[in-house]
């Protein structure tokens, strides 16, 4: 048996055919799977751009006060819905997440906070040796999904409404924030 088998151009340029289909195959996959990684991406900054600037701390009232102010600020154009501030600690002794053993007092439940900067307080008495207070914002955002801004910054989901997340009971007396009004620093006499 005898095979005819062309001239060895036609042999290179087939397989260089074949190499070429190949790899132009290669970068149309390789830049499909890029260009759904940046949607995702670009999805999740989307889902996350309002939770990203909500955020919370507390104010030292100083000896002889009564309440702990933590303000609220809500950097976004649209209000954050059924909050849960809780004061937790970075520092000392005590909780360091609101789903931790958290005193009641030291928790307030709101409707809403509106986009600017606003005040709620919880009792003082908290302090404690080396203890450095935080303030954690559970919120639902415009879009219903449920985020916790963490006392240390971190921002995680959650899978429930703050209320539910923390197991508090329904329902609850839901408050409103008081505007903040950032007081000027104070001048020493002379």
């Amino acid at each position: 048996m005898h095979w005819q088998l062309g001239d060895l151009a036609t042999w290179f340029g087939s397989v260089g055919v074949v190499g070429t289909l190949a790899a132009a195959l290669y970068q149309i996959r390789t830049e499909r799977i890029r260009r759904h990684d940046d949607e995702d991406h670009e999805r999740q900054q989307l889902r996350r751009q309002q939770a990203e600037r909500i955020s919370g701390w507390p104010v030292n009232s100083g000896p002889g006060h009564h309440n702990t102010p933590l303000i609220l600020l809500n950097r976004s154009d649209e209000p954050v819905y059924e909050v849960v501030v809780t004061l937790v600690f970075i520092q000392g002794d005590g909780p360091r997440r609101g789903e931790d053993a958290v005193l009641p007092q030291y928790r307030n439940t709101l409707s809403i906070v509106p986009p600017g900067r606003w005040r709620v307080a919880v009792p003082a008495g908290w302090a404690g040796m080396s203890r450095r207070p935080g303030v954690e914002v559970a919120f639902t955002d415009r879009a219903g999904a449920h985020w916790i801004r963490r006392a240390t910054g971190g921002l995680d989901e959650i899978k429930t409404a703050p209320i539910d997340h923390y197991k508090l009971s329904r329902p609850q007396a839901l408050a409103f924030p008081v505007p903040d009004q950032e007081l000027p620093p104070s001048s020493s006499s002379s």
